[in-house]
Formats: C-alpha cells, structure tokens, sequence
C-alpha cells in the first residue's frame, strides 16, 4: 500500500500540496477530480488517490501535525465491471494448473458457481458417488 500511495501521492500533492488542511474544502475535491477525469484517469482511480489522501490525514491528528482532519470529499466508487468467462478459458484454467488439486478446485468452482470457502469446506462425505 505504502507504494501505491507513493504514486498517488504526486498527483495528490500537486494539487493539494499548497493548501493546509483547513483549507480543503469540498470544492477543492471536486476540482481535483474534475482535473484529474480531464486528464484521463479514471474514476476509480481518483477514488483511490482521494481515499489515500482522505486516510493520511488521521495520521497527521495523531502525531499532532494538523489540529484535525478535514474531510476529503470524492467520487463515488464506481461499479465492478462484469466479465463472464467461457469454456474455453476455464479448461485453459484447468489445464494451467501445476498441480491436481488445484485443478479439481478451479472445475469444482466453476461447475458449482459455489464460493471458495464452501467449496473448501467439501467433505467427502458430502459426495454422492452413486449419483456421479
């Protein structure tokens, strides 16, 4: 994380940097984020880095380098992008894997649509072999 917020943080200071903490005001995010969606980047992406911004300045009020913390408006985060994978990809999945377990997990998940933790908590005892 602590790299992440190293690359965010050039953008952030850039625009912030000349401002002490009582004077971010809700405007200024929004001008941040204007300018940064100008520039390309995407809203997901100025989430994060007003996010970054947003969980630094606790810090600050902890180790007594600001009074209190403003707050950091920004966008709303936007929806995951859905993606549906086809058969095609799954066997290259399966055929992938390095070791068998692996494989049977990975068919076991996309047979099943079941979550990793419950098809991690298979028993053997819950196959019904008569059945296939």
């Amino acid at each position: 994380m602590a790299k992440t917020m190293g690359y965010t943080g050039k953008a952030v200071l850039a625009h912030f940097g000349a401002y002490r903490p009582d004077q971010i005001t809700a405007d200024l995010c929004r001008a941040y984020a204007a300018n940064r969606t100008a520039a390309g980047i995407s809203q997901g992406s100025i989430h994060t880095e007003l996010g970054h911004l947003r969980s630094a300045m606790p810090h600050g009020v902890k180790f007594r380098m600001i009074d209190r913390a403003p707050h950091i408006e920004r966008p709303a985060k936007p929806t995951p992008k859905e993606r549906f994978i086809g058969h095609a990809e799954v066997e290259a999945l399966i055929d992938a894997a390095h070791a068998l377990h692996i494989a049977l997990a990975i068919h076991l998940l996309f047979a099943s649509a079941g979550r990793i933790g419950a098809v991690l908590d298979l028993t053997w005892d819950r196959v019904e072999f008569d059945r296939a």
